[in-house]
């Protein structure tokens, strides 16, 4: 590892999002930065778009530093560029989940207070609904195709007939709803005026509602963004030829799928080629067309690429760099994957990573080190501390507790929400500021991290017998049978004594949901406390996730509501 300079660090951070790129990159006016659709788009391009959507937002002298735009948008070069031109100019881009309803739109506009807004059209339904937001003044629809020229736009208007989404009219009906060429059309400042570009404290907010929980927007400075993927280069060599090429299907509005698919392979030069993956079972396909030197996603899209026909027999060696976050992974499993990725001569192991919307990456593993569950040991200027979540109590080596971050990469806080920034940002007896995570975990003697689960997990029995729910799925880990499973409780109205425990489960393929269903009340009879034995088990044909690949727990505990409504299950389950 590179000894770390922060002097130099904190003077390379300290840019707005586009002028950090341009600080850092080695490409060439006529390199293709990135690719959509079999197309490509030149440094050149890049620079110039963001130079000019910043201009067009420029010229409407009634928004101001620190005005929020949301942007709803799939990757693609128009969303890229105008990601960039909002915060060069001190504007604040309001990253939001293209699958939203009209209704979360709106809400999200009107919380955020945001002027202008950005929606793909593919989710431009409820037009009329969401421009009904009283702080909105411009709605603009992208089409996916806009890239692409006028037969790609045409034959993506037509075909909008046939899935009752007509965006290409509402402009004459709705007065705040414009197309993208709209926007381009719009007056700019002259090119000739310079631009005052915004400093590192410029700002991004994600939107974030993790598996549990209510919405919450995440607040970044973009320096904390722009450190995230510089503090990489004192564990990695990312401006190595051998890292060229890499796939950006994760979506922009997460942001891992940001800051891992777009920001860092910016910084360092590499050629981003953008995919639409709707259908998750195509992630195969797509890996060994391109064969990325650089492919970061969740263990979900992992298992998929090693078991797929497309891959069985194939060559890895272009395999350079490969980690996945998100989700936990038993060591058997990952040795699994890991063995099987040396066998087709990959250059790399998979790597898991540790982190959260609200610090970005914060550990990750680099090749030798143990495959045992860690998740690697902190980078470079951040630590962590174990603490008791009850009393505070810095735990000592092996102890579990909270796991609680000093970095500068954290959040400043929620919008709008000195609450909850205030139950995250918690300051120390060492007079640090320590982001509390909510997750559990221990550090070992050697300073590596080890993920638990959430605190949200530890529940009561009405026995008053302490029961953490991810102990169930980390038994079913290892079962042949089961792709995904997740755990969740129905609990006594406002508290956490548990009524019933429902545990849902993703079979293999091939697998039958009578087989998967057998082989797993072998497993839980064979491996599991009693009190830990769900009341029912619920076999599910796919697992609901989030956009961010992990399983959309709140999805399962309505569906866990509405089971045990139907079942009629005691008021309280006596374990």
């Amino acid at each position: 590892m590179k000894e770390v300079d922060e002097a130099q660090i904190y003077e390379t951070i300290d840019k707005n999002l586009f002028d950090f790129i341009v600080s850092g990159t080695a490409y060439r006016d006529e390199d293709p930065v990135f690719t959509y659709f079999g197309k490509n788009f030149s440094y050149a391009y890049f620079k110039h778009n963001v130079d000019r959507y910043a201009r067009i937002l420029l010229a409407d002298k009634t928004l101001k530093t620190g005005d929020r735009v949301v942007i709803s948008l799939l990757t693609m070069p128009e969303s890229i560029c105008l990601i960039y031109a909002v915060n060069y100019i001190g504007l604040v881009p309001v990253m939001v989940d293209i699958r939203l309803s009209p209704a979360e739109m709106k809400k999200i506009i009107t919380e955020t207070e945001a002027q202008y807004a950005f929606v793909t059209d593919v989710n431009a339904k409820g037009l009329s609904l969401i421009s009904e937001a009283a702080c909105l003044r411009k709605f603009f629809v992208v089409p996916m195709a806009q890239s692409l020229g006028r037969i790609g736009l045409f034959i993506r208007k037509f075909s909008s007939f046939f899935t009752g989404n007509p965006y290409m009219f509402t402009r004459h009906f709705l007065p705040k709803v414009f197309l993208w060429k709209d926007f381009e059309e719009l007056p700019q400042i002259p090119f000739t005026d310079k631009i005052l570009p915004a400093d590192g404290n410029s700002e991004m907010i994600f939107t974030t509602s993790g598996s549990t929980g209510d919405k919450k927007y995440v607040r970044h400075l973009a320096r904390s963004l722009n450190l995230n993927v510089c503090i990489n280069e004192f564990s990695f060599d990312f401006k190595d030829p051998a890292y060229a090429k890499m796939i950006a299907f994760m979506p922009l509005f997460v942001c891992f799928g940001f800051a891992g698919s777009v920001h860092l392979p910016f910084y360092y030069g590499m050629q981003v080629r953008i995919h639409m993956i709707y259908d998750l079972r195509k992630i195969p396909k797509v890996f060994m067309k391109v064969k990325p030197n650089y492919f970061v996603s969740s263990i979900g899209h992992w298992e998929r690429i090693v078991s797929s026909k497309y891959i069985v027999n194939s060559d890895l060696s272009f395999l350079k760099f490969a980690m996945f976050s998100g989700e936990s992974c038993s060591p058997e499993k990952l040795n699994r994957i890991n063995d099987f990725l040396a066998s087709r001569g990959a250059k790399t192991p998979l790597l898991q990573a540790y982190g959260m919307t609200e610090l970005t990456v914060v550990s990750i593993q680099k090749p030798g080190d143990p495959v045992n569950g860690n998740v690697g040991k902190p980078f470079p200027l951040m630590h962590i501390s174990i603490v008791d979540p009850e009393t505070g109590e810095v735990q000592k080596a092996g102890q579990t507790g909270e796991i609680c971050v000093d970095s500068p990469c954290r959040t400043i806080g929620y919008f709008h929400d000195p609450e909850e920034s205030a139950k995250l940002l918690q300051k120390h007896a060492d007079g640090k500021i320590w982001v509390h995570t909510g997750d559990l975990g221990y550090l070992d003697k050697e300073g590596y991290l080890y993920f638990c689960g959430r605190i949200k997990s530890m529940l009561v029995s009405v026995s008053g017998t302490k029961v953490y729910l991810p102990a169930i799925e980390t038994v079913l880990s290892n079962c042949r049978a089961v792709q995904r499973c997740a755990a969740v409780s129905v609990n006594e109205e406002g508290t956490g004594i548990i009524r019933s425990i429902f545990l849902f489960v993703e079979p293999k393929k091939g697998v039958s949901h009578t087989a998967a269903r057998k082989k797993v009340r072998q497993v839980i009879a064979n491996e599991l406390p009693s009190y830990l034995i769900p009341d029912s088990i619920e076999i599910l044909s796919e697992m609901p996730l989030l956009s961010s690949e992990k399983i959309d727990r709140q999805a399962l505990k309505k569906k866990a509501d509405a089971l045990a409504h139907d079942m009629r299950i005691p008021l309280v389950t006596l374990k």
